[in-house]
């Protein structure tokens, strides 16, 4: 068996239920998701109005511009890596899941450290932070 149509061979062995949790039964696309009415989508990056760091909210996760906004900025994805607690030994130590210790978060963080932070986002204008929160909240409706 070559697994499901995703390509993943673990898939062959997870079902409905079980010890192996499936991450793909019943799980909602995105455009879906968007699709719902209670759902406020944000609109793609060229709809985005940049400018102060306020306006980066508006920036939809996974982006390429999502992550330039991240560049030399600690956030809280990396935290538990730049602070050292997924090296092994610490986690165990502070009564955290060391399952998967590795020095591979410590050195991801300090990588993302190293670069650039974007003072604003690329392509991004100087409007007044009232204007930008209108033009992008407008634009999340408009979407």
């Amino acid at each position: 068996d070559d697994g499901d149509a995703h390509g993943c061979m673990q898939m062959a062995h997870v079902g409905e239920w079980g010890r192996v949790p499936n991450l793909y039964w019943h799980a909602v696309e995105d455009d879906q998701l968007r699709r719902h009415p209670r759902f406020r989508a944000l609109p793609p990056v060229d709809h985005v109005t940049l400018g102060s760091e306020a306006s980066f909210k508006f920036v939809r996760q996974g982006t390429e511009l999502w992550d330039a906004l991240h560049a030399g900025r600690l956030t809280t994805g990396c935290l538990t890596g730049a602070l050292g607690f997924q090296e092994e030994g610490v986690g165990r130590a502070l009564g955290m899941n060391a399952r998967n210790s590795s020095h591979g978060p410590l050195m991801s963080a300090w990588y993302r450290l190293r670069q650039s932070a974007a003072g604003q986002g690329p392509g991004a204008s100087n409007p007044t932070l009232e204007v930008e929160e209108a033009t992008n909240q407008a634009a999340v409706m408009a979407y």
